[in-house]
């Protein structure tokens, strides 16, 4: 295999699961903002407790 297909099967590749990654953000959108907010209070209360 060449360079040039190479490259344009690593681009197709990137571009397949950068879908399947946006598919999943928006579908489940709402999860992944309670999980952020979870972890960042988690994260302040244990940096707190630290102190």
């Amino acid at each position: 295999m060449d360079k040039q297909t190479k490259n344009v099967l690593i681009v197709i590749g990137a571009i397949v699961v950068l879908a399947i990654v946006l598919k999943l953000v928006f579908t489940y959108w709402w999860t992944f903002i309670i999980g952020a907010l979870a972890f960042g209070i988690g994260y302040a209360m244990g940096r707190n407790k630290k102190k």
